[in-house]
């Protein structure tokens, strides 16, 4: 599961290219400080790439029990959608920022997906 690092890396090269500051002071209550750029949110990123595939991985691993898929599910969407609103709310991000990120995650989670399920039809793991 490294994918969630080069996502978090390509979301570093994007913010080196964009460099959009963070939220300051005068706007928005900042309870973490940060000196690098802000958009998309690479924390995002990666907790939609990590908690996105375990989720869909849930879908194919028959021998998980009910109640084990059900706490991935559920976990999983409460960290998809608790993260970002925690990264705006602490003022790490703006609005856009986390969205950016969620749209970065969610384009770099779908052709993870597509190809696990092209290999996963080809050659069925054991």
């Amino acid at each position: 599961m490294l994918f969630p690092l080069v996502g978090g890396l390509v979301a570093s090269l994007i913010k080196l290219w964009i460099y959009r500051l963070r939220p300051q002071s005068e706007y928005a209550r900042i309870l973490i400080e940060n000196g690098s750029a802000s958009y998309p949110s690479s924390t995002v990123v990666m907790v939609i790439l990590f908690f996105g595939f375990n989720i869909f991985l849930t879908c194919y691993l028959s021998r998980m029990s009910f109640l084990t898929k059900s706490t991935v599910w559920l976990v999983g969407i409460f960290m998809i959608l608790t993260v970002p609103i925690a990264r705006i709310y602490v003022g790490a991000h703006w609005f856009t920022d986390v969205v950016g990120g969620a749209v970065l995650g969610l384009l770099l989670l779908l052709p993870v997906c597509f190809f696990y399920h092209k290999c996963r039809a080809i050659k069925p793991c054991k």
